[in-house]
C-alpha cells in the first residue's frame, strides 16, 4: 500500500487533489516499460505556459456563485450541480481546445477525475463531491515536464509509470538515493526548492518538481523514488542557501528563512530581479516595524512584493515574495472604488456594530474602530481563525473567500451590500502568531483584554 506525505500546511482539499491524482495515474500498478521513449521537453517558462494554456481564463460553469481561486496553472471554484455534469463541462472545454483525455478516467454519482495532455502538458480535473449538492472543481496543470525522463539514479528501475506520477525503485540505500538524485537533477539545470519531510522540492523555470524518496517494507526494504511536478503560477526565484522553502500557487507566494542579513537579501533581489525585468518602484525599502518591503513592476503591470524581517533570535532573515497579475490589481482596485462608494452612500447613517471575542491567550490586543489586531501563541491562530468563521457565518455573514494554511491565511466576510470583514493571520511556529480583523462598513466594539 502506497504511503502518502502530505505536507503539515496541506489543506484537506489538496489531499484529496492528490488522492484523485494517484488515481488518475493508475494507482500504484507495475509497468513493465523497459525504455524510455518520450522525447525531452525544457521545462515552461511563464510566458510559455500562458501562450500553451491559462486556467486563468477558463471557461466557468453558469451556476458558480462563489468567486473562483483562479491562477494560471491553477482553478478551483464550488458549483451547484452533479458530479458528471461538472466534469462533462470541464472535459467538453478541453476537448475544443484539442485537450487529449488520457485513459483511466473515472467518473460516477459520487465523484469524477480524469486526466488530460496537450503538447507535453498533463492536466488533471477533480470533481468533490460536498454537502448540498456542491461541488468542488479542481483544475492543476502538471506543466510539460516528461517524468520519464528523470534521473533513474543508482540502478534504479521503473516500478509504475503514471502521466501525473511515476515511482522508481532501486537497491540502493535513501541515503546514497538522496545524494544521488540531488547530483543528477542539478545536472539537468534543476535548483533546490525547498523540502517536506521524504519530498525534495526542485524548480526548473516555471515548473515545481517533487521527488519523494524513501524505504518501501512492501518492496523488501528497498528504496522508492516517486517523481511527481506542478506548473507554478509565478516564476519566484530564492537564493541558494534557504530554510522551511514553501510555495503557494494559490496565493501565488513564496516564503523562506535565510542566514543572510535583510540587507543583503534586498540586494539580492535587486540584482536577480532586475535582471529579469522587474524595475523597483521606490529606490528606498519601506520600513515598518523590523519589516522592510520593496515592490516591483515589470512592463505587464505585474507586482512582485518583497517581505523582508529581522530574525532577531536567529541572527537571519525571515523572506516573502508574492507575485501579483495585472488583472488581479485591477479586480482588488474595483473592489476598493466599490467600497467608497458603498462608504460615501452610506454617510451620515450610523455604522453597524460588531463585538468580537478575543481567543484565550490573546495578547498586545490593538483595537480602533475598523482593525483589531493581536498576537497569540505560535500554532493557534489558525483554530482561532475558524472559531471566529463558525462564529460570523452563524451570525448571518456570508464567507466569500477563503485560504487556510497552518502557517497563514486570509478569509474574507460580507453581510449586506456594504460590510466586509477580513481576517489576516500568519503563524510560523517559531514566534508568536499574529491575527489582524480589518472592517468595512461595519464598527468594531474594542474588546476586552483576554485573559
Amino acid at each position: 500500500m502506497r504511503r502518502w506525505i502530505v505536507r503539515l500546511n496541506t489543506s484537506s482539499l489538496v489531499c484529496c487533489a492528490l488522492l484523485a491524482q494517484w488515481l488518475c495515474s493508475g494507482g500504484l500498478r507495475a509497468a513493465p516499460l523497459a525504455e524510455r521513449e518520450t522525447p525531452i521537453q525544457t521545462p515552461a517558462t511563464i510566458a510559455e505556459a500562458t501562450q500553451h494554456f491559462d486556467l486563468a481564463t477558463f471557461p466557468l460553469m453558469d451556476q458558480v456563485e462563489k468567486p473562483p481561486r483562479r491562477r494560471l496553472a491553477s482553478l478551483t471554484y464550488q458549483v451547484k450541480t452533479t458530479p458528471k455534469a461538472a466534469f462533462e463541462f470541464q472535459r467538453k472545454q478541453l476537448l475544443q481546445r484539442h485537450w487529449q483525455e488520457l485513459p483511466q478516467s473515472h467518473v460516477s454519482d459520487q465523484s469524477a477525475n480524469g486526466t488530460f495532455a496537450h503538447d507535453g502538458y498533463k492536466l488533471s480535473v477533480m470533481i468533490i463531491p460536498g454537502a448540498d449538492g456542491q461541488q468542488t472543481v479542481v483544475i492543476n496543470n502538471h506543466g510539460n515536464v516528461a517524468l520519464d525522463q528523470l534521473p533513474m539514479p543508482l540502478g534504479a528501475k521503473l516500478f509504475s509509470a503514471g502521466p501525473v506520477s511515476t515511482l522508481l525503485i532501486s537497491d540502493a540505500s535513501v541515503e546514497a538515493t538522496v545524494a544521488a538524485c540531488k547530483q543528477q537533477l542539478a545536472e539537468q539545470g534543476w535548483k533546490p526548492y525547498g523540502e517536506a519531510g521524504d519530498s525534495l522540492m526542485f524548480k526548473q523555470n516555471a515548473v515545481q518538481l517533487m521527488a519523494t524518496i524513501q524505504s518501501a517494507p512492501a518492496q523488501g526494504g528497498r528504496t522508492m523514488i516517486d517523481y511527481s511536478s506542478s506548473l507554478m503560477s509565478a516564476d519566484l526565484p530564492a537564493p541558494a542557501e534557504t530554510t522551511q522553502l514553501h510555495y503557494a500557487d494559490a496565493t501565488t507566494t513564496l516564503s523562506f528563512d535565510t542566514k543572510l542579513s535583510k540587507d543583503k537579501i534586498l540586494d539580492h533581489y535587486r540584482a536577480e530581479l532586475t535582471a529579469a525585468g522587474w524595475k523597483p518602484t521606490t529606490e528606498q525599502p519601506i520600513k515598518n516595524g523590523f519589516h522592510s518591503e520593496l515592490l516591483f513592476g515589470d512592463a505587464a503591470s505585474n507586482l512582485l512584493s518583497l517581505d523582508a524581517l529581522d530574525l532577531r533570535k536567529s541572527d537571519g532573515t525571515r523572506v516573502s515574495l508574492r507575485f501579483q497579475s495585472a488583472a488581479e490589481i485591477v479586480a482588488m482596485d474595483k473592489v476598493y472604488k466599490a467600497e467608497r462608494e458603498i462608504k460615501q452612500a452610506e454617510k451620515g447613517k450610523p455604522p453597524a456594530t460588531l463585538t468580537v471575542a478575543m481567543p484565550t491567550g490573546a495578547k498586545g490586543i490593538k483595537a480602533s474602530k475598523d482593525q483589531i489586531s493581536f498576537k497569540i501563541t505560535n500554532g493557534a491562530a489558525k483554530a482561532a481563525v475558524e472559531a471566529w468563521r463558525k462564529t460570523l457565518v452563524a451570525d448571518g455573514w456570508k464567507e466569500q473567500t477563503a485560504s487556510m494554511q497552518k502557517m497563514g491565511g486570509t478569509v474574507s466576510f460580507g453581510r449586506g451590500p456594504q460590510e466586509v470583514l477580513i481576517v489576516i493571520y500568519t503563524d510560523t511556529g517559531l514566534i508568536p502568531a499574529e491575527i489582524t480583523l480589518h472592517a468595512n462598513g461595519v464598527e468594531l466594539m474594542k474588546p476586552a483584554e483576554a485573559k
